[in-house]
């Protein structure tokens, strides 16, 4: 991977250094990263939104690790803004290369209202439902539990149906507390995607001001499958203990290695594979070349 991005004499970057980092940021583009889960297209843009899955892949390919810095103010009506700066630091050298803001509250619509309609359970959902095409799932739920609107819910005794009913009007979210920590998520990630964009100089390839306006795929009695199984914590330790050992045992220097702890601290336990079969990219060419300060390529 270069380092191109950080650059120490006064000169700054060359063309070809400008050239070679746009070629790589093409590359990850056109080899890893998918559409709508590491960048989105809203109808009516003319530039992809970067996600913060796509942000993690750029920051991972120049070795930048995020710093944040987190204010809270207590709103009235139980109400909560976040305001978050974060810092991208470059593990290498130590250096900051950029710094992005990011705010959320719950006094955003999304946080603030809910939809004034309630959901009742109306028996079991047969097994015959998953054979069904898509066209005959609507029309089965109806003739066995009577003319709705019917969503799935997955309960710890099986899959059962709700029946939607009230007129959907939007209603204050009286539980506004249980959206704190998904508003203080929203404006590290908001603060996260800034930065990213400003030190991989890649305004001009991704924006970022229409990412919360890009619809997820909605989860209705056509579309809603089982979910997989959540991945427990002995699989992370067992991960984070793979990475460590390969660290230590195979020659990595200090940067190396303070590098992968924060990739540790910052991964999900569903992408830190990822991040073992790295270093053992890096552990391989290291023995290959007879231990020189070697890394691999980004996954």
């Amino acid at each position: 991977m270069s380092d191109a991005l950080i650059k120490q004499d006064m000169a700054g970057l060359s063309v070809d250094d400008v050239v070679h980092q746009i070629e790589q940021i093409q590359n990850l583009m056109k080899k890893v990263m998918k559409l709508n889960e590491h960048y989105g297209i809203k109808p009516g843009t003319s530039k992809p939104t970067l996600l913060k899955p796509g942000a993690e892949k750029l920051n991972f390919m120049f070795r930048l690790v995020p710093e944040f810095e987190i204010h809270r103010n207590d709103l009235e009506g139980g109400h909560r803004e976040y305001i978050v700066k974060c810092r991208l630091r470059h593990l290498p050298s130590g250096n900051y290369v950029s710094e992005g803001d990011g705010s959320c509250s719950t006094m955003e619509s999304k946080y603030r209202y809910r939809k004034g309609y309630t959901e009742v359970e109306v028996g079991d959902l047969p097994g015959k439902y998953w054979s069904l095409v898509d066209d005959e799932k609507k029309a089965f739920l109806q003739k066995l539990f009577g003319p709705g609107d019917y969503r799935l819910k997955k309960r710890s005794n099986g899959w059962k149906v709700v029946k939607i009913e009230g007129d959907g009007d939007k209603i204050e979210n009286k539980d506004i507390a249980d959206v704190y920590n998904t508003v203080l998520k929203i404006a590290k990630k908001r603060a996260y995607v800034d930065a990213t964009i400003l030190a991989c100089a890649v305004s001009d390839i991704f924006t970022q001001d229409v990412e919360d306006g890009i619809p997820e795929p909605a989860t209705t009695i056509d579309d809603e499958k089982p979910k997989p199984v959540q991945i427990d914590g002995n699989i992370r330790e067992k991960l984070i203990k793979e990475i460590s050992v390969i660290i230590n045992q195979n020659n990595f220097t200090e940067a190396e290695k303070r590098f992968y702890r924060e990739q540790i601290k910052s991964t999900e336990t569903d992408r830190l594979h990822l991040v073992l079969e790295d270093a053992k990219k890096v552990a391989l060419m290291k023995k290959e070349k007879g231990g020189d300060n070697v890394t691999a390529e980004v996954y």
